[in-house]
């Protein structure tokens, strides 16, 4: 059973079938690693399933597969909390009182339903209020972690170290403001003292999502905010895949980070090549979901990234100096140490520990504004390296 003085974690993976290996290295392995390090709550989320599953039959057969292939990985019923969520009652409460407090334009704004909605998809009430029951999962154990597919991590390093490249090689960075990608490569584009724009799918006026409203007046600072509809327009769903059109049409080159099969990424991409720019996409893992769209689009002639470089060089932009590294003065003297002791090498928790004669309370704090602050990754197991940033 979990210990009482070690942070939550929790994760729960839908019974939709059998996994395959990509599921096994992005999601399952990870639950097995961080079980020694975490109070792990795992469950296999049968509720989730039923916005999709129609078969009570087949439900129950993928429930009993998944449970017999996470025990067979490795995942120890004594070290964590194993379940099915509706065998907790409180789960299903907890997201009925919050149907109670939420209002359904906020509901409206989930990127699920808005997805649906924009290919013209009938909604069911479970898929509409699908964050709603993800809040109660969360909010039912006190999480303090959600761990996130290693591949998703990887889209997250190579968004803001590209945003970052270019933005110190004088090229203004497009996007669409939106959650993931989008905020990080504004973001990256301003830290590095860039320009970067910001297209909405409402009006100027109204910042979706809310809270990216102090991101946007960042990115008025240090570029523009523009959109094609009127102010006061909502961010209703059929507004985005025309937006991206101007994200394309205002970009010399669209780069495609992240995408599954039927993302609205894949959109700006075709109304970049019907606008003759320049399309890239980062290569990845055949097995992962979020790398399908820019597999396909790789073969149907987008150019492969694999480095920044190859962006400025398709333009024909000069290199001028590359990403600098944190200044001396912005590092405090902890952080300095930590750098110079994982140098180019991967190390556990532990032996960071050992190297420094810290306690693991005082480091992880520490490892823990650095990984905000971009300084460090975290990889799997509680290991560290430098963001390839600053080596």
């Amino acid at each position: 059973m979990p210990e009482n003085n070690k942070k939550a974690l929790l994760s729960g993976v839908k019974p939709t079938g059998r996994p395959h290996i990509g599921n096994y290295f992005g999601a399952m392995k990870q639950f097995v690693d961080f079980q020694a390090d975490y109070k792990s709550y795992i469950f296999i989320a049968d509720l989730h399933a039923l916005t999709t599953a129609r078969d009570p039959k087949q439900l129950r057969a993928d429930t009993l597969d998944l449970a017999i292939d996470y025990l067979a990985i490795g995942l120890d019923p004594e070290k964590v909390v194993f379940f099915k969520q509706s065998d907790v009652a409180e789960h299903a409460e907890l997201a009925w009182i919050f149907n109670c407090l939420t209002t359904m334009p906020y509901l409206a704004r989930a990127h699920a339903f808005k997805d649906a909605e924009a290919k013209s998809k009938e909604v069911n009430v479970g898929l509409f209020d699908y964050p709603l029951l993800m809040a109660a999962d969360i909010l039912l154990y006190n999480t303090d972690v959600v761990p996130v597919g290693q591949d998703q991590k990887q889209h997250v390093e190579i968004t803001r170290d590209t945003a970052e490249y270019l933005a110190h090689n004088g090229v203004t960075v497009v996007s669409g403001l939106a959650r993931g990608v989008d905020g990080l490569a504004h973001h990256a584009a301003i830290e590095a003292g860039g320009r970067t724009i910001a297209v909405l799918g409402s009006g100027v006026d109204v910042i979706y999502p809310p809270e990216h409203r102090r991101l946007a007046d960042q990115i008025q600072e240090h570029g523009a905010i523009v959109s094609d509809y009127s102010p006061g327009t909502k961010p209703d769903g059929i507004n985005f895949p025309p937006r991206n059109r101007i994200i394309s049409g205002l970009s010399r080159a669209t780069i495609v980070i992240e995408a599954g099969e039927k993302s609205g990424a894949l959109i700006t991409a075709k109304f970049a090549v019907e606008q003759d720019r320049e399309v890239f996409a980062v290569p990845g893992s055949v097995l992962s979901p979020m790398s399908r769209g820019t597999n396909d689009l790789i073969g149907e002639g987008a150019m492969p990234m694999t480095n920044p470089k190859s962006v400025l060089g398709a333009l024909r932009i000069e290199e001028g100096s590359k990403a600098p590294k944190p200044q001396e003065q912005g590092l405090t003297d902890m952080e300095r140490t930590i750098l110079h002791v994982l140098g180019q090498d991967s190390l556990h928790i532990d032996e960071i520990c050992v190297r420094m004669d810290l306690s693991v309370e005082k480091l992880t704090v520490t490892l823990t504004m650095m990984e905000l602050k971009g300084l460090v990754v975290r990889e799997q197991g509680m290991t560290y390296r430098q963001n390839g940033r600053w080596m």
